[in-house]
């Protein structure tokens, strides 16, 4: 009953008797109109059932009827909101190239059901799971290599909202740190050395089960 303003969200209509309607009507005849736009109608061979594509429309509610030959066959109406579709950012925003980084996207209007994630190329889409209007969940494909690409969705196949922002990065290799050894009372500043060492922003070095903020330096020191 609600899609992005965008259009592309599929729509079914249940109506009485719509099967045995249509039946000396030629496929291409019969239609949805959303408000006063016509958009092609395929009637399923199993019950009183049309699909049909919502176009792209204002924000706000429009009237869903059924038409064929461009004159109204329902005799009554359905309501369907367009909304406007808005996805704020990614959390995280940057994950490594060999893939499998959860990321929760937050918006708002997302729409709960046929809803991936396209990170990039549409070669490189994953699912997703909504459970609410504000927030999306999923998992980072493997891509072949390191860049800023353009986080998306789509819904019902059609490509919904604004792009956001997700980074990346080769997966470093750490080869050295200097002192090996310090007091237990801490405090001892350590340097770790490797290849391909990203900033991420949120950088931290792990001593058994302690975790502290670390300060990457360049792409081979932390």
């Amino acid at each position: 009953t609600r899609g992005p303003v965008d259009g592309g969200t599929i729509v079914t209509v249940r109506a009485t008797y719509l099967r045995a309607f249509v039946l000396g009507v030629y496929p291409s005849q019969l239609a949805c109109r959303f408000n006063n736009t016509d958009v092609v109608a395929l009637i399923s061979h199993e019950n009183d059932e049309a699909t049909c594509i919502a176009p792209a429309q204002m924000h706000g509610s429009v009237t869903v009827q059924m038409t064929s030959n461009r004159q109204v066959i329902s005799s009554s109406h359905l309501l369907f909101e367009f909304v406007q579709l808005r996805l704020f950012g990614a959390t995280p925003s940057w994950g490594p190239v060999t893939g499998g980084t959860a990321v929760l996207i937050t918006g708002l209007n997302i729409p709960i059901g046929q809803v991936q994630c396209i990170f990039g190329l549409s070669s490189y889409s994953v699912a997703a799971s909504t459970d609410a209007s504000t927030s999306v969940l999923c998992v980072a494909p493997p891509v072949s290599t390191s860049d800023a690409v353009q986080l998306s969705l789509t819904c019902d196949g059609a490509v919904c909202g604004n792009a956001i922002s997700f980074f990346y990065y080769d997966v470093p290799t750490l080869l050295d740190f200097r002192p090996t050894r310090g007091p237990v009372d801490g405090g001892t500043i350590v340097t770790i050395t490797g290849r391909r060492l990203a900033d991420t922003g949120h950088l931290v070095c792990r001593f058994g089960k302690s975790t502290v903020r670390a300060l990457w330096l360049d792409s081979i020191t932390y």
